[in-house]
């Protein structure tokens, strides 16, 4: 049990110790929905971002590479 709560991130550490679980097993069910909401809340605001302009790494003209003059 002591391994499972170091491993705990932060966020969930403190989710996780304001609850009572009737057993380990329902705690790792209750941590996994809670990572599960976590990976969706970052995937909908990334994808939220308004996009900024970014550069091309293409060279224009010659796809040589760089002149050495």
């Amino acid at each position: 049990m002591n391994k499972f709560i170091k491993g705990l991130k932060f966020s969930i550490y403190v989710v996780m110790v304001s609850q009572v679980f009737p057993s380990f097993f329902s705690a790792i069910d209750s941590t996994r929905l809670i990572e599960a909401r976590e990976l969706e809340d970052m995937a909908a605001s990334q994808s939220k971002r308004p996009r900024e302009k970014g550069y091309s790494f293409r060279q224009q003209g010659s796809s040589a590479g760089p002149s050495r003059e």
